[in-house]
């Protein structure tokens, strides 16, 4: 599952990698199909181009979404499907709040618009959600709501404790 390590005042980080079970039953065997029709039957030039296509098509979405990675440090969360070409960061300062929420089963998964914000999902129904200062709203899937939480809340911490209390009131660094 997830690895979180010790609180560190250098190096507060957190990483949990999930494996889209459902998203690899689901591509799979469609994967599957394709490669036998293409292998197995002969068929016009079009339509075996077509199912090349398909099967490539087909072979990325499985690599773009068997997983999600979620990290928190010090200054960021990141999260990251399959390769990471579908990726978002979240600067930790721009965090207002974290806590552990669950979603309804007919959210899905990947990424979806739901009623509360954003929401970045593999597998399970469990998620983070983090409040922005801009008063957005996104949710974080993970099979470990609570040690996301905990990790985002230390990072959250160790950035006021960092700042200067001049800084923390006027919201600008430095304090000017």
């Amino acid at each position: 599952m997830g690895k979180v390590t010790k609180q560190n005042p250098v190096d507060l980080n957190y990483s949990c990698h999930q494996f889209g079970k459902i998203v690899v039953a689901m591509l799979l065997p469609v994967i599957g199909l394709l490669g036998v029709l293409f292998a197995v039957i002969a068929q016009p030039v079009f339509v075996s181009a077509f199912l090349s296509i398909m099967l490539a098509a087909f072979v990325f979405l499985l690599l773009l979404f068997c997983s999600l990675r979620v990290e928190v440090s010090r200054e960021h969360l990141k999260v990251r499907f399959g390769l990471g070409l579908i990726h978002r960061s979240f600067e930790i300062i721009e965090v207002v709040d974290a806590y552990p929420v669950r979603n309804k089963w007919y959210w899905g998964l990947g990424i979806r618009l739901t009623p509360h914000g954003w929401l970045y999902n593999i597998q399970g129904l469990d998620a983070v959600e983090i409040v922005m200062r801009s008063s957005e709203k996104y949710r974080i899937g993970t099979p470990e709501p609570e040690e996301l939480t905990r990790a985002l809340q230390n990072a959250l911490t160790a950035i006021r404790e960092a700042a200067p209390p001049a800084a923390q009131s006027s919201g600008v660094p430095g304090g000017s």
